[in-house]
């Protein structure tokens, strides 16, 4: 199998189980959302609660306005990982080989190239985006960078999982390949170094303000408060593969066999999504309106008291 194909394969877990998906239990719950696709999703963002982008495996691109969800045409056949923007006009998605631009009026392949897989991506602006991920034929880390006129390329000896950041200041999250994980921090104009992180894998990466939260893929959730790290206490489910959320009180993690989590603070609430989907990636407007997608098309949206399909 190439390192593609391994790389795809690792981060989406479960995503082919056999184990039936069974719908979210809802006594007088709200309908069900319009969805109309079966692919393995795995990457969500939202410029708001009305306007979110979901892609997956085959190029997917999915289109939602918060109530129903519709697939775009999309540029490429290749699995898409990631997706983040800055607005309405400029959203972009990353994946097996390539990356794609929305412009507002139409998708755009604007990267390719074979020996790469792109695992995470991250916007600024149309003239600032990010993908992270790893070459297929060494594996080493790749992190692209597009300035506006063109991409420019750094390497390092780990794959590359996440990214995230906050201005011209940008974090990225991975595993050495000798073992451990990693999170840099560094800039277009500013060269990546460590921060200090000595946690397991880290697969998920998300902050605000100062502080910043890793999920690892065999450990605690860890939290850099601009100075130090401190591991919270752990999920209930250690096998974490994302982390959003509004702030401190208000984070959640996912993972794998279902696993969907809350931290409000002091303690996480466990939330059963009734599934055994690994669920990739999450994202919150409020803390009463969060999404999450994994395999099999899962899309579920939290309303602050129960899960939607």
């Amino acid at each position: 199998m190439s390192l593609r194909g391994v790389l795809f394969a690792v981060a989406v877990g479960a995503l082919t189980s056999a184990c039936a998906d069974r719908p979210v239990a809802h006594s007088e719950g709200p309908p069900k959302m319009a969805f109309v696709t079966s692919s393995a999703l795995s990457g969500i963002w939202g410029n708001d609660p009305t306007d979110i982008w979901v892609v997956g495996s085959e190029g997917t691109i999915v289109h939602g306005d918060g109530e129903t969800f519709e697939e775009q045409e999309s540029p490429v056949t290749e699995t898409l990982h990631d997706v983040h923007g800055t607005g309405p006009d400029d959203v972009w998605a990353a994946g097996d080989a390539v990356i794609v631009h929305y412009d507002g009026k139409q998708w755009k392949k604007v990267f390719e190239d074979p020996d790469l897989t792109f695992l995470g991506v991250w916007s600024n602006g149309p003239n600032d985006a990010w993908a992270v991920g790893a070459s297929t034929m060494d594996a080493a880390g790749i992190i692209e960078h597009w300035d506006g006129t063109k991409w420019n390329e750094g390497e390092a000896g780990a794959t590359f999982w996440d990214i995230w950041g906050r201005g011209d200041e940008v974090w990225v999250a991975g595993t050495f390949q000798g073992g451990g994980g990693l999170v840099f921090k560094g800039g277009a104009d500013k060269a990546f170094d460590t921060v200090g992180y000595d946690g397991e894998s880290a697969r998920g990466l998300w902050g605000d303000g100062t502080d910043v939260w890793v999920a690892p893929y065999d450990g605690a959730l860890r939290h850099f408060d601009g100075a130090t790290w401190e591991a919270l206490p752990p999920a209930p489910q250690t096998q974490l593969l994302d982390v959003t959320g509004t702030g401190g009180k208000d984070l959640w993690a996912v993972g794998l066999r279902g696993g969907a989590f809350h931290w409000d603070g002091t303690a996480w609430d466990s939330t059963d999504l009734q599934t055994d989907q690994t669920i990739m990636a999450v994202w919150s407007a409020a803390p009463n309106d969060a999404w999450l997608v994994g395999g099999s098309g899962t899309l579920l949206h939290w309303d602050g008291g129960t899960w939607m399909r």
